[in-house]
């Protein structure tokens, strides 16, 4: 990558007063590219041009330090969560999983899912938006699975994993991909007490769209593991949330 067609990494701060934003020197005949990157992947953007031989000025390379540190922090926040609700280790999540995106998944009626929070049955009954970013350098479409490991109840889950939804192809920033398993809301019985509900972000390859025998007829008892390895995916983000009929 030559400096001629280097790209500026753009970030809004608010200046101190009396400083003035900095004017990038450019010698005869070269120009920048100016394009704007999600703010999570500025940390490994001002590495790269690091690497390259720039030089990254201080002040930015310790704000985007922060949003990396703020990061990390989350992705272990988030693994404790799940590990206290005790899915790491279960038929939908493997004990060496470490989250690499931040899986936002949001509901119509109240907004974004809180992990580990409780929200009503009727308020999850319509189908979700999911937004996540990409991890730097992935280039590879996405699927998302929703599946309950507490069918019929967490005491007896001889029907788990529940598979409420599974979308493929899903590209951050785009229109919702393709629907491989049409979205079932969470339908507990009556006193079967809390059932978790577990939203899945998989690496899919770009050339391939997962599929499934018999979805969405066969919803109990999916093999969510032998899906995954037979459509080549890689399981990077995980979020939950707890729904009941008392």
């Amino acid at each position: 990558m030559s400096k001629a067609n280097m790209s500026l990494v753009t970030l809004q701060v608010e200046l101190k007063e009396g400083e003035q934003e900095p004017t990038p020197h450019l010698d005869e005949g070269e120009h920048i590219d100016v394009r704007v990157v999600p703010v999570a992947e500025l940390y490994s953007h001002l590495q790269a041009f690091e690497q390259l031989g720039y030089t990254v000025d201080a002040r930015l390379h310790h704000y985007a330090a922060g949003i990396e540190a703020a990061k990390k922090m989350f992705g272990q926040g988030s693994e404790k969560l799940l590990d206290k609700g005790g899915l790491l280790g279960s038929l939908l999540i493997p004990n060496s999983f470490t989250p690499k995106v931040t899986l936002h998944a949001t509901y119509p009626s109240f907004g974004n899912v809180v992990i580990g929070s409780t929200y009503a049955i009727d308020q999850t009954q319509d189908e979700p938006t999911v937004s996540f970013n990409a991890p730097p350098g992935q280039d590879s479409k996405f699927t998302v699975v929703l599946a309950d490991p507490d069918a019929p109840s967490r005491k007896d889950p001889k029907w788990a994993p529940f598979r409420h939804w599974v979308l493929a192809d899903v590209v951050p920033g785009q229109a919702a991909g393709t629907t491989v398993v049409t979205y079932m809301g969470p339908a507990p019985p009556q006193g079967t007490g809390p059932h978790r509900y577990v939203f899945l972000l998989y690496a899919q390859p770009w050339d391939h769209t997962p599929t499934l025998p018999n979805a969405p007829d066969d919803r109990p008892s999916f093999d969510v593991g032998k899906f995954a390895k037979d459509n080549e995916l890689d399981l990077i983000g995980a979020t939950f949330f707890y729904a009941e009929k008392k």
